[in-house]
């Protein structure tokens, strides 16, 4: 069974294609949905950049799942308790 990749990407604050597309500055990767709520929690309570304006959309497997603000839409769970499940359902609706 192949595992599935994650990927953090800072959105750009200018729409750098002419098409008006997003377009990132960086990325942060990781091997598991763990590492990247562990990372997010920590990087949230620092306040990173990856948080500020448009926020990072995260990808799984190359397709976006949804932006790192979404993590704001669970008030009373900690970032790291958020299971990707309700991540993606949440997305969904």
């Amino acid at each position: 069974m192949k595992m599935a990749k994650y990927e953090v990407s800072k959105i750009s604050m200018s729409n750098c294609l002419m098409d008006g597309a997003k377009c990132y500055d960086y990325s942060k990767y990781y091997d598991t949905w763990a590492e990247l709520t562990a990372d997010m929690a920590d990087r949230d309570r620092c306040a990173n950049e990856m948080f500020y304006d448009r926020g990072s959309d995260i990808f799984c497997d190359d397709k976006i799942i949804g932006n790192i603000k979404d993590f704001y839409n669970f008030h009373d769970k900690p970032i790291r308790r958020v299971t990707l499940t309700e991540f993606q359902a949440q997305n969904a609706e």
